[in-house]
């Protein structure tokens, strides 16, 4: 009865460090996501804030 004890507590640790390694991975995916559409399309939205700021001065 104690080996099972023992097994399930051993088991724990090694699904939440899978459950770590899974959003850590996750989350570096956001991360490069958002990098490159900063990055790829950064200057056209700079350019609609700058159109829409200008449309909302000029009305």
């Amino acid at each position: 009865m104690a080996s099972k004890k023992g097994k399930k507590a051993e088991s724990i640790p090694f699904r939440l460090t899978i459950l770590f390694v899974v959003v850590f991975i996750l989350f570096l995916l956001l991360i490069i996501k958002l990098g490159s559409i900063q990055i790829f399309h950064g200057d056209e939205d700079t350019n609609a804030t700058q159109e829409n700021i200008l449309y909302s001065i000029l009305q």
